[in-house]
């Protein structure tokens, strides 16, 4: 296992909130996580750690523990507005240009597109980008 590669996220989250008595500031709880945090080390490398709101990527989608898919729909709309706009640079020919959407850009959207609930907003965005002349 690397221990850069690794990263810890939320296990410990409610042990912090659980552990000891009395009423505790989110600052105290947020101060007693990090320590514990701190503490958790991978082939004698401190761990990367996550705080509950920070996104990861993860076999090429951006998660976030409180599953907030925002940063996956911007992740995806600026590919896909960095892929059109290398195309619409190059010297492609009409054929070639249909060739790289479907080898290239096509596959990179629907890739993530099982596990990232998309409104249809975003559907929209997605499709209004690439019918761009």
């Amino acid at each position: 296992m690397s221990g850069t590669n690794t990263k810890v996220a939320g296990i410990l989250h409610q042990g912090a909130l659980t552990e000891g008595r009395g009423p505790k500031s989110k600052a105290r709880l947020a101060a007693l996580l990090e320590q514990r945090l701190r503490a958790i080390s991978i082939q004698g490398r401190a761990a990367h750690i996550l705080k509950s709101n920070d996104p990861y990527t993860y076999l090429g989608v951006e998660l976030i523990m409180d599953l907030d898919w925002s940063y996956q729909h911007k992740r995806m709309t600026s590919k896909l507005e960095h892929k059109l706009s290398a195309l619409m640079a190059s010297f492609l020919t009409p054929r070639m240009t249909q060739t790289a959407i479907a080898i290239a850009i096509i596959p990179s959207l629907v890739y993530a597109s099982p596990v990232t609930p998309c409104e249809p907003g975003l559907l929209a965005q997605l499709d209004n980008l690439s019918g761009r002349p």
